[in-house]
């Protein structure tokens, strides 16, 4: 079996965040739905540019609005996807038999991190062209360029960083049995992360730099200073970098050895072989 295809935790998962009427649509009637839901998607999205452009100094605030909207939505519901997978499956009494399966904890690990994460990424491959038309719409090449970092950054956020979180959720999932406390946890640490971390580094570079000049665009609507989203993207994006690869390596084991040591204890080594529940 594989990590992503011939998966049956990932599969298993991904099924179980399809709502149900939509399971029993035809594939045709699901193609067709996503296509009507892409085309309204880029139709309210459109006419909202055209609103913004007319009505707002910020003609670019659309680009950089709906980019970092879609990576805040994804920051806040993968990793509490992911902190309650392992104690649902505890709630539910199905966790033990997981564990005792053939799969690889590899395979179990990343089935449940990936599946919460493709739908997001979905989306967000989605909106990328919308984007670029937003941020190439802006009314001078320097805004232009400072969207499309903007947009970059936080695709870049979404691809990094959200991964980083949801792996720790999942790991704190692995380590609480309840819900509520691995929740607190991954959001307690995303919030330090994320927010007061950044937060103090830019603080403490303003103040070290500060007879420094800003590294400013001058735009039609004033300047924007690409040098405090190039502290903030250092500063958030760079230890996740680092650390999500160990977590990826040394998380899957972590988090089934000792389920696995519990569960044949208490099942008197007799789970080795148990079919995956559905």
């Amino acid at each position: 079996m594989g990590i992503i295809f011939d998966n049956p935790v990932l599969r298993r998962e991904m099924r179980q965040m399809v709502p149900r009427w939509l399971r029993h649509l035809a594939g045709w009637k699901r193609l067709a739905f996503t296509a009507a839901l892409t085309s309204v998607l880029f139709a309210g999205g459109a006419y909202l540019q055209v609103l913004t452009v007319e009505k707002s100094a910020y003609p670019n605030l659309g680009a950089n609005f709906y980019a970092w909207m879609w990576a805040a939505m994804a920051l806040v519901a993968v990793p509490g996807y992911t902190s309650r997978a392992i104690t649902r499956e505890r709630l539910q009494g199905t966790w033990d038999a997981l564990v005792l399966t053939r799969l690889r904890p590899g395979e179990v690990f990343f089935g449940k991190l990936l599946a919460p994460l493709f739908p997001a990424w979905s989306v967000g491959l989605l909106l990328l062209p919308m984007l670029v038309m937003y941020a190439a719409s802006a009314p001078s090449p320097a805004l232009q360029n400072a969207s499309l970092a903007s947009v970059a950054f936080a695709y870049a956020f979404a691809l990094i960083a959200v991964p980083f979180f949801a792996a720790v959720g999942l790991l704190a999932s692995a380590r609480f049995r309840e819900s509520y406390a691995s929740m607190g946890v991954v959001y307690g640490f995303m919030l330090f992360s994320t927010v007061v971390v950044p937060l103090v580094g830019h603080l403490v570079f303003a103040i070290g730099f500060r007879a420094v000049a800003p590294l400013n665009v001058v735009t039609q609507t004033g300047p924007y200073d690409l040098r405090a989203l190039t502290v903030y993207a250092v500063l958030s994006l760079v230890p996740p970098a680092l650390l999500l690869p160990i977590i990826l390596a040394l998380g899957p084991a972590w988090a089934c050895r000792s389920a696995r040591v519990e569960a044949r204890s208490r099942a008197g080594g007799e789970g080795e072989g148990r079919p995956l529940p559905t």
